[in-house]
């Protein structure tokens, strides 16, 4: 069996204009936290594409 160690996605400054802030866990790991309803998604969202997806399915356009 292969022991791969799963890679963190690290937070990037451009994530604040689709409406996230950033929060550090204890462990090291980041987490985007929407602006507008404080939810925090999963380190695996901090992607471009899945952090546009929260807000027109939960905000609208």
């Amino acid at each position: 069996m292969s022991s791969k160690k799963k890679e963190k996605r690290k937070w990037l400054d451009e994530y604040v204009q689709y409406g996230y802030t950033c929060i550090t866990e204890h462990d090291g790991s980041q987490r985007p936290n929407c602006i507008n309803c404080n939810a925090k998604l999963s380190n695996s969202s901090l992607a471009p594409a899945k952090l546009r997806k929260h807000y027109p399915k939960l905000h609208g356009d």
